[in-house]
């Protein structure tokens, strides 16, 4: 019998799912926001991708959850850290890749790995949202920006506008002294980009990319811009294909789902608050 496998990515921001068949060929995905009730953004794009596919729930052979609320869903195989995902789903796109940054909607993640996955160094940038996805949309909707339009905005900025805030509140208030100032919207989303990446670069030097090369993924590197500088900031970087930089970390879930199969427990176990991230770095074993 055919085995089927599927990556749920369970982020702040947005929720991803996809489907992998017995030889790792992708058959579906979904992405939508994950908004004030993550479980049921996961089981919407659960519903998603089997509708698209034919499958059913107990048709598959592992469900592996990953992201800031991977064990909301109790009829996941196993849970595993967004880490342990993303290193894995580097892996399987670019096996040469030795460092993963991670630019997503909360945080920014730099992971370094060997050849086995296994995790050897990490650095999370702080508690404050700059530099984020979650700041460069905030940025985009305070000049009533679509984000399908910022691409083309900041393209044609000719110059970046100085953004020097490492605070998000107070970085939203240097934009909009520079709307009232009237600098275009265009070069403020090209200073947000540049804050962004010099923020992103400075977790992925430390974690140590003199010569390695470096996997890029998140929501935000699909804005052009933020590829194009940080190439220009690393060494070797390397990029997934647009349509799949947010999927990474559910691409490398699900692979570990073919890999460990459907024994794992389905049971979570007990926790005081499902919403905290628990902070383990294993990058070989699942949680559960």
């Amino acid at each position: 019998m055919t085995r089927y496998t599927v990556g749920l990515d369970m982020g702040t921001g947005y929720t991803k799912a996809l489907v992998l068949d017995a030889d790792g060929r992708l058959l579906a995905r979904c992405l939508e926001k994950t908004g004030f009730h993550p479980e049921q953004a996961a089981r919407r794009c659960l519903a998603t991708i089997l509708a698209s596919t034919g499958l059913a729930r107990p048709g598959l052979d592992a469900l592996v959850s990953t992201g800031f609320y991977r064990r909301l869903l109790d009829e996941r195989s196993m849970a595993v850290t967004e880490l342990t995902a993303a290193v894995r789903g580097a892996l399987h796109l670019f096996p040469a890749t030795r460092v993963v940054l991670d630019i997503g909607s909360q945080t920014i993640k730099a992971s370094r790995y060997d050849a086995d996955g296994r995790i050897t160094g990490f650095r999370l940038n702080d508690k404050c949202a700059a530099g984020t996805g979650a700041f460069l949309e905030r940025t985009a909707r305070i000049m009533n920006i679509a984000l399908e339009d910022i691409d083309g905005l900041s393209a044609a900025a000719t110059a970046p506008a100085p953004i020097s805030s490492v605070c998000a509140v107070f970085a939203e208030s240097e934009i909009i002294n520079q709307l009232v100032q009237g600098t275009s919207p265009g070069a403020i989303l090209l200073g947000a980009f540049h804050a962004c990446v010099q923020r992103a670069a400075q977790l992925a030097v430390r974690v140590g990319t003199c010569q390695e090369k470096v996997c890029l993924l998140g929501g935000v590197t699909r804005f052009q811009a933020v590829a194009a500088l940080l190439a220009g900031r690393l060494p070797a970087p390397h990029l997934p294909p647009n349509d799949m930089r947010q999927f990474v970390a559910a691409l490398g879930a699900a692979h570990l789902g073919l890999r460990f199969g459907g024994t794992r427990s389905t049971q979570a176990p007990a926790r005081t608050n499902p919403n905290e991230p628990d902070g383990r770095m294993d990058a070989l074993c699942p949680e559960d």
